[in-house]
């Protein structure tokens, strides 16, 4: 069957000048609901006829016309459901770029625009994105991404494809200063091209990591980065962090009588990140990229979006965390290899599976989980703790508890650099210390682990691949540098796992290449 479609798929490539098309599945469900109703309505079909032939035998024309409307309405049900499976075949092809309002016929697919494919997603259960000659490009299930969020996917393809060599020659696109943003749930961070070269931009405490944290005073002030996370401590109700994960959701925040929605707090980050570029730069700052997970759905983006204009950014366009990152790495090493970028940050975990070659990368496949990063390792150990010291968690209030999770967050990184650490922690009176090592933290955070192996395994069937098939897995994000997280990956893949050189900025660099590359 799908032979058959790559041969359809060329010569309709070949018709409106395309060279990519994407297969779109629909919910096996509906496939399998019109089957049964197809054998519901076959079977009385031959009921009917055979009645029919019957009754003609047996007392001629005028038994058959009391039949007759029995019949018809058999088959106004047959023609019924062949127009709804026209909406719901087994497989539908869609022109990812440009293909305007044509639309034909594939054996049993369609071709449809964009339009028409998002206004029939409910039907669709997966996408697949195929290259010339029918050669799989990469494949994402419905519940990472909205079909927008493959037409980006498709671009950032494209932008990768076709435009590595504008950074070398040091070509810009924009007429004013464009800054890339690594928008992230931990620490945000804002990157820049000068002079054909990406540069970070320092805050004004010199560091290149903003904590994405805000806080409100009594008289409306708002405050954002390091100062605002250690007012976590001693205004833990006016004070916010990780509301990345409640982007696009309709989740409110209450503080000094306002209400603020995610989108609405990370306007707020970019807003400080947008001054410190400013102020970098000497000149002002309109137009912006913004990075997200790649499994981040239509809602998502559209809120980060909406966040980058209420900070007064124009968001030229939103690329996918795993494509800055493969960027990054393709411009710097060009070798011809597949691999897995595992991006672990604060509050999220995306794995990406990229194949690189003939200076061009392909996203093959995309999966993660927006609820697990190093905040839910930093909770692990707090619990512990307090079990271990017969502190009832309740008894504790919010700056208590602000206290345990701060200090449980040093520890852990501690034991990023040691394989045991201690903290003291001081609650009222009293000390209590907090002692952990890396064997202990990978029997408490077991749970943990478990989630992180599930996307790992999801991209390899995705992309219908075997560990032997991988050349490398690349660690990204803050959360990669702990050692029991290497370890765990080794032990699950069968294969080279490496630490990016730069985990904590490499999206944000990746971001600034793709604002230096003109198109």
């Amino acid at each position: 069957m799908k032979n058959k479609i790559y041969k359809k798929i060329k010569k309709w490539k070949a018709r409106l000048g395309e060279d990519i098309f994407c297969i779109v599945e629909p919910n096996p469900f509906l496939a399998q609901m019109m089957m049964f109703l197809y054998g519901i309505v076959g079977v009385m079909l031959v009921c009917d006829i055979v009645l029919c032939v019957s009754d003609y035998h047996k007392a001629g024309m005028q038994e058959i016309i009391k039949d007759l409307p029995v019949l018809v309405m058999t088959l106004a049900l047959i023609l019924f459901l062949c127009w709804v499976r026209k909406s719901t075949l087994t497989e539908v092809a869609a022109g990812a770029h440009k293909i305007g309002t044509k639309t034909g016929t594939l054996g049993r697919c369609r071709i449809f625009t964009w339009d028409e494919v998002v206004s029939k997603k409910e039907f669709f259960e997966r996408v697949t994105f195929y290259g010339k000659k029918g050669k799989k490009l990469f494949a994402v299930s419905k519940q990472y991404a909205g079909y927008e969020s493959f037409l980006q996917m498709y671009l950032d393809h494209v932008m990768i494809k076709q435009n590595q060599t504008a950074v070398k020659s040091g070509e810009r696109r924009y007429q004013m200063a464009v800054i890339g943003i690594d928008l992230g749930t931990t620490n945000s961070l804002c990157a820049v091209c000068r002079d054909g070269k990406i540069e970070l931009v320092p805050n004004p405490n010199g560091d290149y990591l903003t904590p994405s944290v805000v806080s409100f005073g009594d008289q409306g002030e708002v405050y954002v980065g390091k100062i605002a996370k250690e007012m976590q401590i001693t205004r833990p109700k006016q004070t916010f962090a990780e509301f990345k994960r409640d982007m696009g959701t309709d989740r409110i925040f209450r503080a000094c009588g306002q209400e603020y929605r995610a989108e609405e707090l990370s306007a707020f980050v970019l807003k400080k990140l947008k001054e410190d570029a400013e102020k970098f730069l000497g000149e002002p700052v309109t137009e912006a990229v913004i990075s997200v997970p790649a499994y981040f759905d239509d809602d998502r983006r559209y809120a980060t979006k909406n966040a980058g204009k209420l900070a007064g950014l124009y968001v030229e366009r939103i690329v996918n965390e795993p494509s800055a990152v493969a960027l990054r790495h393709q411009v710097r090493e060009k070798e011809m290899e597949t691999f897995i970028i595992f991006d672990f940050g604060g509050g999220t975990l995306d794995v990406s599976l990229v194949e690189a070659f003939d200076n061009m990368v392909e996203i093959r496949a995309v999966a993660g989980d927006n609820h697990l990063g190093g905040k839910d390792f930093n909770e692990v150990i707090a619990e512990d703790f307090l079990k271990n010291c017969g502190i009832d968690p309740s008894s504790l209030g919010e700056k208590e508890h602000g206290i345990v999770l701060r200090e449980a967050e040093l520890l852990k990184k501690q034991l990023s650099k040691e394989d045991t650490a201690e903290r003291t922690v001081l609650l009222g009176e009293k000390e209590y210390v907090m002692r952990l090592d890396n064997q202990k933290l990978i029997r408490i955070a077991a749970g943990l682990f478990q989630r992180m192996s599930v996307p790992l395994k999801r991209v390899m069937d995705d992309a219908g691949m075997q560990w032997e098939d991988i050349d490398r897995i690349i660690l990204a994000g803050g959360s990669s540098k702990m050692p029991v997280v290497r370890r765990y990956v080794e032990s699950i893949s069968e294969t080279e796992v490496v630490m990016d050189d730069r985990p904590d900025e490499c999206v944000a660099i990746g971001v600034g290449l793709t604002v230096a590359i003109k198109e």
